[in-house]
């Protein structure tokens, strides 16, 4: 992976944070791997540097407008938007997008990591089964329909989404390899969904709940709290999200006391 693939790979996380909730949507940007691995000429002309922003943008929406929503082909032309080692490294970006994309609206995202490694565990533990799954010679609705038949129920709506995506388009990648990095995606999503709290002392869970469900509104996505307790913050609250911080300890309004004061 060249060093432009993995700056653009960080841009579309960062950008993913503020596009909200929408499981459909997510659903739709996993699909559209499918159409790009088939469309080489499409691939390559998405992936090319050299071609208009407002170009590729035009070219996503006449391709995609009949399979894709307004929401999944905003954040296609997001991920075109960016510089790409080369149109593989695109492909596996979106396939990487799309994961996280799924993760991030279902609020999911260390559900999935978790069940995607038990299925990768118990499909290595019948050879023919994974031989079957990763054959180039079986055809993706097949590979569904297996999928489907064996794990659907059994997993959350979420992580078949991914299954799905991943089983039908492994791009070379053996089985458990292949859903082993899908598990890593969605970890590393969940991290992203995560809110750092600090307090002197710990928070009633009453005011936890609220808290939770405030930045769950503010962000369009369920974000999960984890606690901290520093002393040295003397009495309110840090809330730290992603690049967000918001700072009403006792600790911070001192400082900007002694500030003004000096």
């Amino acid at each position: 992976m060249g060093s432009a693939t993995k700056q653009a790979l960080t841009a579309l996380s960062s950008e993913l944070d503020s596009w909200g909730g929408d499981l459909a949507a997510a659903r739709e940007v996993l699909a559209t791997v499918g159409v790009f691995e088939k469309e080489a000429s499409l691939r390559g002309a998405l992936a090319d540097s050299e071609h208009d922003n407002n170009r590729k943008r035009q070219l996503i929406e006449r391709v995609l407008a009949a399979s894709a929503g307004e929401r999944a082909r905003a954040l296609l032309a997001a991920a075109a938007s960016h510089r790409w080692s080369n149109d593989q490294d695109f492909l596996l970006g979106v396939q990487e997008l799309g994961v996280r994309a799924v993760a991030q609206s279902s609020g999911k995202a260390q559900e999935i990591s978790t069940e995607l490694l038990a299925i990768a565990e118990a499909i290595s533990e019948h050879g023919e089964l994974e031989l079957t799954l990763g054959s180039k010679l079986t055809a993706p609705a097949a590979k569904r329909e297996i999928a489907e038949r064996l794990f659907g129920g059994k997993v959350g709506e979420a992580t078949l989404a991914v299954l799905l995506g991943l089983i039908e388009h492994p791009m070379g990648r053996r089985v458990r390899r292949l859903l082993s990095w899908g598990a890593d995606i969605a970890s590393a999503q969940a991290q992203r969904s995560v809110a750092t709290v600090t307090s002197a002392a710990p928070l009633p869970a009453e005011q936890l709940t609220r808290l939770e469900a405030a930045l769950s509104r503010k962000y369009g996505r369920q974000v999960q709290l984890a606690t901290l307790i520093d002393p040295s913050v003397l009495g309110g609250i840090r809330v730290e999200f992603g690049d967000d911080v918001i700072d009403d300890t006792l600790a911070s309004r001192l400082n900007d006391l002694r500030r003004a004061l000096a």
